[in-house]
């Protein structure tokens, strides 16, 4: 049910889930020899219907798999389940941290190895070792964290109170672009283009735009090109950042199929790009 929740929600497939319970993640922790961190207040917590007692003091300390655990299921946090989930991924860096401190990532098939029998997953062995051998080649500044934007909402439902996290559905959307697909709205909507058409292709002028619109790109004007012979669709680029060229011209053939780019002389006016649709813009994508 979380795979399905989290395609539908985010329109991103998951292909593999892992879950860890409670003995894997002290495993995991002891098996580093502990992981350190900053406790930024003192926590303390009782919940006698998990049989959950914890009590952490503040301050820097090296946190064995137990005190680990105590310190993820820590609750008493004014913002709720949001402070608990920060704490959560302030300490996941903290372990990844420990990782490439020790320089045991070449270590790393044989150790998804031993926490296996902690886990329930949809992965056999072999995907997990071949996974844990490609993540030994990843920086640590590559690994990235985030909280979907958004807002808390309390609703009150057969006469409880329930309080949920609600996603932004324009934030999230640009959130998940940027890190599932590479897409950066911010970076993109800095980018002027012009759209031009041949006679007969207002359809696929406007899907073009539609389409750079969803990317982000400043779209600033429509219209026709003047007579031309070429019938693939022509990218005409003013722009000398060499990214920003690559990007536009992997947007722009997603729909517009072949494409031909060209380098053009600066136009008076501030543009970066001018897109003129072909005849071969492909059709009901």
């Amino acid at each position: 049910m979380a795979v399905k929740t989290v395609t539908g929600f985010l329109d991103v497939k998951v292909h593999y889930y892992v879950r860890v319970d409670f003995a894997g993640f002290i495993r995991a922790v002891d098996m580093l020899g502990g992981v350190e961190i900053t406790v930024p207040r003192n926590m303390y917590y009782v919940d006698p219907v998990q049989n959950l007692h914890i009590d952490i003091k503040a301050g820097r300390q090296l946190m064995d798999g137990e005190t680990a655990l105590d310190f993820i299921r820590y609750r008493g946090y004014a913002s709720g389940d949001i402070g608990r989930i920060q704490t959560q991924q302030a300490f996941a860096r903290a372990f990844i941290r420990k990782f490439y401190e020790l320089d045991i990532l070449w270590r790393l098939p044989s150790l998804a190895q031993a926490i296996l029998p902690y886990v329930e997953t949809n992965m056999d062995a072999s995907a997990i070792v071949a996974l844990a051998m490609q993540a030994r080649y990843v920086r640590e500044e590559g690994i990235v964290m985030e909280l979907l934007p958004g807002s808390s909402r309390d609703v009150t439902e057969g006469g409880r109170l329930t309080s949920y996290w609600v996603a932004e559905p324009v934030r999230t959307s640009q959130l998940v672009d940027l890190l599932i697909r590479g897409i950066d709205h911010d970076a993109n909507g800095r980018v002027r283009v012009e759209v031009l058409g041949r006679s007969g292709s207002e359809q696929d002028v406007a899907r073009m735009v539609t389409h750079l619109r969803r990317l982000g790109y400043t779209v600033v004007r429509t219209g026709m090109a003047g007579r031309q012979t070429q019938q693939n669709a022509q990218l005409i680029t003013y722009s000398t950042d060499r990214l920003t060229v690559v990007r536009m011209t992997r947007a722009v053939s997603q729909v517009a199929g072949q494409l031909r780019v060209i380098t053009g002389r600066p136009p008076a006016e501030p543009i970066d790009f001018t897109i003129v649709v072909g005849t071969e813009v492909r059709r009901g994508e």
